[in-house]
């Protein structure tokens, strides 16, 4: 639990099962924060590819995961705040610095929650999905939708 670094943690407390978890009381950058120390969180999104082979593995990664849900299909849109578009940026920005610390930012979309269907896709660098066109942001509400025909890589 010491990785889930999100304002949501206060709410979860409610539960019996889970009535030992503090709220967050941090500056919140993603709703999980994961140091990748041995590659193992790298290795499985490569395996599974969500990332190319080359990505980080040298540097031991910080993952910055968001996870958006929504109750329908995966082509409904989903939202990000302004703050977390602007994370997105600096992310992709540093992941191309060669010398730079490697933070990864990456969205985990799950959808149809009102179903026995319950899914999910993984959205590595969702600022460059939009530049080459895979997610398409709008600008102001900072709803994201996939592209037509587009599935999560």
């Amino acid at each position: 639990m010491c990785d889930w670094r999100s304002t949501m943690r206060k709410h979860v407390a409610v539960h019996p099962e889970y009535s030992y978890v503090t709220p967050w009381e941090g500056k919140e950058t993603a709703d999980i924060v994961y140091d990748d120390k041995s590659g193992v969180l790298t290795r499985t999104l490569i395996d599974k590819g969500y990332l190319e082979g080359t990505h980080c593995m040298s540097k031991k990664p910080q993952y910055l995961i968001e996870v958006k849900t929504t109750p329908g299909d995966a082509t409904r849109p989903f939202f990000v705040s302004k703050h977390q578009y602007n994370r997105m940026k600096e992310c992709t920005d540093a992941s191309r610095s060669p010398r730079g610390s490697c933070t990864a930012y990456m969205l985990i979309r799950v959808f149809n929650l009102t179903t026995s269907d319950i899914d999910f896709d993984v959205y590595m660098d969702p600022y460059a999905l939009q530049q080459d066109g895979s997610l398409i942001f709008t600008e102001h509400t900072w709803h994201v939708v996939p592209a037509q025909g587009n599935e999560a890589a």
